[in-house]
């Protein structure tokens, strides 16, 4: 026994070694007794052991998070044989996963704000349980090695990173999942319901990516669930809609945030029925109607955001319960819950005295919101209005197709519109119909449209009024024979830009510098001259610049600094421009 023990010691001192000195522990904010030969391992600093700090094996964890490790973690390292807890977040650290599969007691990895590149390999991991990769820069689509660890994992922390595309319906396969914090990524595509079916799921983190589609009422019967965030707060485009889910049979229920969506329809009269322990409800910001359901003041102890609606009720009932809404309907009866119709809040409701419920214009000719918990005085507006005047301002009468417009259907039937699987208008799309003469600046009033498509017609348009819509991330205005782009910087939320084709002249639109979230722009066949900008670091998430078929000329910028940009496209007609070795990583048209 003493000699296996001594063979094990030896092995995990040369592991630990090989970190030291592969991540630069000469200058390690702590390296306590770390290389002294008259210390045991396991008072190291960092290293804890079975046997504590006396013993000289069976190291069980290492905690160096912080740390100022710098370099390359050595695969050596998961040679520990006894290795259940691996911390080494917020370290210039470059780690990958080769050799992991020898870990076989690596239960905890904590490897946040690390660059690991990618995670391949680590599947091999049979123990592991809970998986901390927080803000590491992570691309591409959901790993799927993370199903290989069906039989073990537990919990998984992804937030703040960058993986796109759609949540797999593998995640049925988790059965052991209790934590998926996905936070601040860029899924778009449906929640898949097999998450529904985890009956061990506690926290569903999935807020601030680019979900859309209905919650399945599954979400409604999930007998562990304590968290279900989804709100959508800062990030435009499509966001979830269709009916509020009851989640009338989740008796965990904690917190339930979904602000900021387009759902609609009522709130159901059996909501969050078995939710007796919950803490906080956000569905303020969303588009959901009638009356608040009377059902709701079996609470004795609820706070519940509903503002920014179009509620049309709020029984009277609920101003005895003075312990709702952190008790401020104590000091502020129904206020604290909603403001009533013709008021208004900056919160919709109010929660000190500085947010008090204001009346609206009290002339009994002027219109204001007939809805509970507004947090302005605005009518809401009326998009069949917009429409007719899109219609009538762009030669409706000879649109090639104008099938169901002007007619009694709902506007979602009318050509080119499309309201998703709700009521709202989302998306224009009327390219090479047509259409004449200048839109109407009233279409950046149609607070949820996210894709407007007016190319292939002969248009004069206008950007006006633009930052009005905060959700509007796809313009398509090429072949319209548009000459300039003033204002279009004010348009906070566009990801693609299409203005090829076009009569736009002079310099490079520094207006275009302001679109910071800008991913696809293209400027290509237009009329621009002169020298490039000299720096393009405003657009830091552009994936694909094309400038070609202009006249620029000049020494071209360096684009070193647009870290995401994959296509550049500067091809013909650039007078003198100097091409250096940068542009080998594009790929160059």
């Amino acid at each position: 026994l003493g000699s296996y023990e001594c063979i094990v010691g030896d092995l995990e001192k040369a592991a630990l070694l090989s970190l030291y000195d592969s991540t630069g522990g000469d200058n390690w904010k702590d390296n306590q007794n770390w290389k002294d030969a008259s210390k045991p391992i396991c008072s190291w600093a960092g290293v804890t052991c079975k046997g504590g700090s006396l013993d000289n094996a069976t190291v069980t964890e290492l905690n160096l998070n912080g740390n100022d490790l710098t370099g390359t973690m050595p695969s050596a390292i998961f040679e520990l044989p006894f290795l259940e807890v691996l911390n080494v977040r917020d370290n210039d650290l470059y780690m990958e996963f080769g050799n992991i599969e020898k870990a076989e007691k690596l239960d905890t990895l904590y490897i946040s704000a690390i660059d690991v590149g990618s995670i391949k390999g680590i599947g091999q991991a049979k123990a592991l349980r809970e998986i901390h990769l927080t803000g590491n820069a992570l691309t591409g689509d959901f790993p799927e090695e993370i199903f290989d660890l069906a039989d073990s994992l537990e919990s998984l922390f992804i937030a703040y990173n960058k993986f796109s595309g759609t949540l797999s319906k593998r995640f049925g396969e988790l059965k052991k999942l209790k934590d998926f914090y996905a936070y601040d990524n860029d899924f778009t595509g449906h929640i898949p319901s097999e998450l529904a079916q985890l009956e061990n799921l506690q926290n569903l983190v999935l807020a601030e990516n680019k979900l859309s589609g209905t919650i399945n009422e599954e979400f409604s019967s999930m007998p562990s669930l304590k968290l279900f965030s989804a709100y959508r707060r800062l990030k435009p485009g499509p966001k979830l809609h269709g009916k509020l889910p009851s989640f009338s049979n989740v008796p965990q229920l904690e917190g339930l945030y979904l602000d900021y969506n387009h759902l609609t329809g009522t709130i159901p009269k059996d909501f969050i029925a078995a939710s007796l322990g919950s803490e906080l409800i956000t569905i303020s910001h969303n588009l959901l109607t009638g009356p608040v359901p009377l059902s709701l003041d079996s609470f004795e102890n609820l706070n519940i955001e509903m503002e920014g609606n179009k509620l049309s009720g709020l029984d009277s009932r609920f101003c005895d319960n003075r312990s709702w809404m952190n008790k401020a309907v104590a000091l502020y009866d129904c206020d604290a819950i909603l403001c009533p119709p013709h008021t208004y809040s900056i919160y919709g409701r109010q929660n000190s005295t500085e947010s008090v419920c204001q009346k609206c214009d009290e002339d009994p000719d002027v219109e204001t919101t007939p809805y509970w918990g507004s947090t302005d005085c605005d009518v809401p507006i009326d998009e069949q209005e917009i429409l007719e005047l899109l219609y009538s301002s762009c030669g409706g009468n000879d649109w090639y197709n104008k099938d169901n417009w002007l007619s009694s259907e709902s506007i979602c039937t009318w050509y080119g519109i499309d309201c998703g699987e709700g009521t709202t208008v989302q998306a224009i799309r009327l390219g090479a119909n047509n259409l004449v003469g200048t839109p109407p600046e009233e279409i950046f009033a149609l607070r949820q449209l996210h894709t407007l498509w007016l190319h292939s017609n002969p248009l004069e348009f206008k950007f006006k009024g633009i930052e009005r819509s905060i959700n509007l991330v796809d313009i398509r205005l090429d072949a319209t024979g548009l000459s300039d782009v003033y204002g279009v910087g004010n348009a906070k939320a566009l990801v693609k830009l299409d203005l090829k084709f076009n009569r736009i002249t002079g310099p490079f639109p520094d207006e275009l510098l302001n679109l910071e979230t800008l991913e696809f722009l293209s400027l290509t066949d237009n009329r621009l001259t002169g020298t490039l900008p000299n720096k393009f670091e405003p657009l830091s998430n552009i994936i694909s610049l094309r400038l070609g078929s202009n006249s620029f000329e000049g020494e071209l910028p360096s684009f070193d600094t647009l870290t995401q940009l994959l296509h550049l496209d500067l091809s013909s007609e650039c007078n003198g421009c100097v091409v250096s070795d940068q542009f080998s990583k594009f790929t160059m048209h």
